[in-house]
């Protein structure tokens, strides 16, 4: 039997695994740009090395549209209105989930 060959401490570390580092953004250093529903400042987007995407978005239009590849999750800090999810019309705003 070969005596297998010993990897220091660490070693492993660089040839098989790869460190994220974290992403730190600001909002306030985030410019709002226009976009098809309205205006939207996008503090992380997932080719930035995140797995997500963080988008403060001010929705003053909308038409229905699908995604595909993702879910979209919203928390809604003010105004009201409705979200359509499939066939179904729900409120929505801050305080429209009990």
């Amino acid at each position: 039997m070969r005596p297998r060959p010993v990897a220091r401490i660490g070693e492993h570390l660089k040839r098989e695994e790869k460190v994220k580092e974290p992403v730190v953004r600001h909002r306030d250093q985030t410019p709002p740009l226009d976009c098809p529903y309205g205006h939207v400042e996008r503090i992380v987007t997932g080719g930035q090395g995140g797995v997500a995407n963080v988008h403060v978005v001010k929705i003053t239009k909308g038409t229905p549209h699908l995604h595909q590849g993702y879910d979209e999750v919203y928390y809604v800090l003010s105004g009201v209105g409705t979200i359509t999810l499939g066939h179904q019309t729900h409120p929505f705003g801050p305080e429209a989930w009990p």
